[in-house]
């Protein structure tokens, strides 16, 4: 009773390793070379990016832009505007107002060479070089382990 169920389970996590593979496009499996364009206005963000591609060594810095097989573009994560718009206190109008709430993080989206659309996009809530590690971290997860 305990094979079955231990093979039962083996199989679930294959076959979960396998759709998670096949989730991405056969090109990002393919690909050797990779480009990151940095959009933060952080260099440290970048740097924790590249220094956990290197770690992985899956991919390796292609000599330009154009020639890079994986396109990785890193952004601020978004920020958020709340209309505070509420009754004034005399009862006789309104008081408009906005509230912006700023994220900290990083958002990353992944494009393959010669697509105008990602076929990837993570986030971290970190920013820095921990935020640029956590984005590749979660990229290098989508693949099979080597």
């Amino acid at each position: 009773m305990r094979t079955a169920k231990f093979a039962a389970m083996a199989i679930l996590i294959l076959t979960t390793a396998v759709s998670w593979a096949q989730s991405l496009p056969r090109e990002a499996f393919k690909a050797k070379t990779f480009w990151i364009v940095n959009k933060t206005g952080k260099p440290a963000v970048e740097n924790g990016a590249d220094s956990e591609l290197s770690k992985w060594g899956r991919l390796t810095m292609a000599d330009d832009a154009d020639s890079a097989d994986i396109r990785i573009v890193i952004t601020k994560a978004g920020s958020t505007t709340t209309d505070t718009t509420k009754p004034n206190s005399t009862g006789t109008g309104f008081d408009s107002g906005t509230s912006t709430s700023l994220t900290l993080g990083v958002d990353m989206h992944v494009y393959i060479k010669g697509q105008e659309m990602y076929f990837y996009q993570t986030n971290s809530a970190s920013g820095g070089e921990k935020g640029g590690r956590n984005l590749i971290d979660n990229f290098r997860k989508q693949f099979p382990k080597e």
